[in-house]
């Protein structure tokens, strides 16, 4: 009976065999990453939507609520509406408001408590899907064309319609004092 010795592994087959494993580590640690994330993105997480500003007093004031509020809502019988809250040398102010349509608030309400496809619902309850027909089109037109916009003390509002006066609102936010570069403030 004769004994062979195994030839001794050089250096480089010794950092080939360790490059082998780290890359298969990276690549199921890569893998696992990207399932996690799609299956974090797929989870109802409405129960635990963060808070959004709105006011009742043409932003006079604001308060935070749930953002699934689709406004405008009624909060403690006044009619509350969104608000954008931004924030100049410490003292944040309401720059603009936003409310949807009649028409367009019946379709996000809708929207916002119907249960998700991923909660087996399916596409929701079937008075959703009578609702809004099951089509998400009309989610997206209530969102583009159903908002209403205004800034504090203007008397009318204006409609997402009209794309340059919404930029214009929008894009224009000032200080009170004039000076300084305003900041969004979230809740």
């Amino acid at each position: 009976m004769s004994m062979t010795a195994k030839p001794e592994k050089t250096k480089g087959e010794k950092n080939k065999g360790l490059s082998v494993g780290v890359a298969i580590a990276l690549i199921v640690l890569g893998v696992g990453t990207i399932i996690w994330q799609l299956a974090s993105t797929n989870r109802d997480t409405r129960g635990n939507m963060p808070n959004d500003f709105f006011t009742v007093d043409d932003g006079q004031t604001f308060f935070t609520a749930k953002a699934s509020n689709v406004p405008p809502f009624d909060y403690k019988g006044k009619e509350a509406v969104r608000a954008a809250v931004y924030e100049c040398d410490g003292k944040r102010f309401v720059a603009y408001m936003e409310r949807f349509t009649p028409e367009a608030h019946k379709v996000m309400a809708v929207a916002v408590s119907a249960p998700p496809p991923s909660a087996g619902g399916g596409k929701g309850t079937p008075e959703a899907r009578g609702a809004i027909g099951g089509n998400p089109g009309l989610i997206r037109d209530a969102t583009m064309n159903g908002r209403e916009l205004k800034r504090p003390g203007d008397k009318e509002w204006v409609r997402s319609t009209n794309r340059q006066k919404v930029a214009e609102i929008q894009n224009t936010v000032t200080c009170p004092s004039g000076k300084g570069q305003p900041t969004p403030v979230e809740p």
